[in-house]
């Protein structure tokens, strides 16, 4: 756990305005490591850095760093001089009066994400299973069951990327990459992963964030439609929904995490994981790290939530039941390429029960009764 400690909280940074040292936080001194620079669509010639120690985010920009913000009110991401209220500050339109609604209309918002579901199917590439997409959604509608406002029947799809990456869209279906999906190692981290992801769209933060992002993109740029929406993904996924939302999604996953008995603990393994593979430079993690608050701050913080549980908490993991249906021999053996997420999504599972015949198989048990029918006529016959 030596990877988790040390840490300084965001809050406690030093608010002078600091030169960005040349490999290392303009605000703790600590090295940037070997994780390399991420770039973005919202600043696409910036290099953009959180820092490791004390979770700041930064944009260096001739030999100084200004803060990686995002929005309080609509969670837009921006560049800022002032480090004094790094989680509390407005973006422009939001200070001018141009405040979006706290959840847009639903109209609007099925058109918006009608269109990114168009767009990412002509840049990426999703994957599927029958079995594992039907584990996959029975999984995550009983944790939307335990998240207040999440929708009643989500989905998940998969893309095929190396990259943890992880979306939740506003109808709630969760886009998983390979890579994601293969990070988590049983039940329990499966858990935590989707319903983080559940949450932001229980909330809205997905909604006003994806239509906010959409509009103004469509107002400034001058590219297809599809090239606006896919940008705004791209910097949902890179840059996140800033950090109060980003805890907030935490503290409500983990909190179902617990509430269906899972082991905490594994959550945290989790972190610790993902926390070495930063420390690592695995450029898999680059852009997950950029979007979320640093392992060691979510570990610290459910440190702080178990040490005040008053009942003990679950231990159920269900590693090998995760194992067989997800994991990472699952992956590499039976997943298939798709050319649309509408085929991603899709269910073939074998129907079961009495009330699963359609059609095909009435039309097959009437041509039984037919042909019995016959030879017992037939029968008759030769018998008279």
């Amino acid at each position: 756990m030596d990877s988790m400690g040390g840490t300084q909280a965001l809050d406690d940074r030093a608010t002078a305005s600091a030169p960005a040292a040349s490999g290392s936080c303009p605000c703790c001194d600590e090295p940037w490591g070997g994780l390399p620079h991420a770039q973005t669509r919202a600043f696409p010639e910036i290099a953009l850095r959180r820092c490791l120690r004390c979770g700041g985010r930064f944009a260096a920009e001739n030999g100084h760093a200004r803060l990686l913000v995002s929005c309080v009110t609509c969670s837009l991401p921006f560049l800022s001089h002032d480090r004094e209220n790094p989680t509390g500050q407005r973006c422009e339109d939001c200070l001018s009066g141009r405040v979006p609604a706290d959840l847009p209309d639903a109209q609007l918002v099925a058109a918006a994400e009608q269109e990114v579901r168009d767009a990412l199917d002509e840049v990426w590439v999703f994957a599927h299973a029958p079995a594992l997409s039907a584990y996959l959604n029975r999984f995550v509608r009983v944790l939307a069951a335990e998240i207040e406002g999440a929708p009643q029947a989500p989905q998940v799809a998969l893309i095929d990327d190396a990259a943890v990456r992880s979306l939740a869209l506003p109808s709630g279906l969760v886009i998983l990459s390979i890579g994601a999906l293969a990070s988590v190692e049983d039940e329990a981290e499966l858990a935590f992963l989707l319903a983080h992801e559940l949450v932001h769209s229980a909330r809205g933060d997905a909604a006003v964030r994806l239509v906010r992002q959409g509009l103004i993109n469509i107002a400034q740029r001058q590219d297809a439609v599809s090239e606006v929406w896919r940008s705004a993904v791209d910097d949902m996924l890179a840059l996140g929904y800033g950090r109060n939302r980003e805890f907030r999604a935490d503290d409500q996953a983990f909190a179902a995490v617990l509430k269906l008995g899972f082991d905490p603990d594994s959550v945290l393994r989790w972190l610790v994981r993902l926390d070495g593979r930063v420390s690592d430079a695995d450029p898999h993690v680059r852009t997950f790290f950029l979007s979320h608050p640093t392992p060691c701050q979510r570990h610290r913080r459910f440190q702080q939530t178990l040490a005040g549980l008053v009942e003990p908490a679950g231990s159920r993991v269900n590693r090998e039941v995760f194992r067989r249906a997800a994991g990472r021999e699952v992956l590499a053996s039976v997943l298939v390429r798709v050319d649309s997420l509408e085929q991603a999504c899709e269910l073939h599972e074998k129907p079961t029960g009495s009330d699963a015949s359609g059609p095909s198989s009435l039309l097959l048990w009437v041509g039984v009764g037919v042909a019995l029918t016959a030879t017992v006529v037939l029968l008759v016959l030769l018998l008279t």
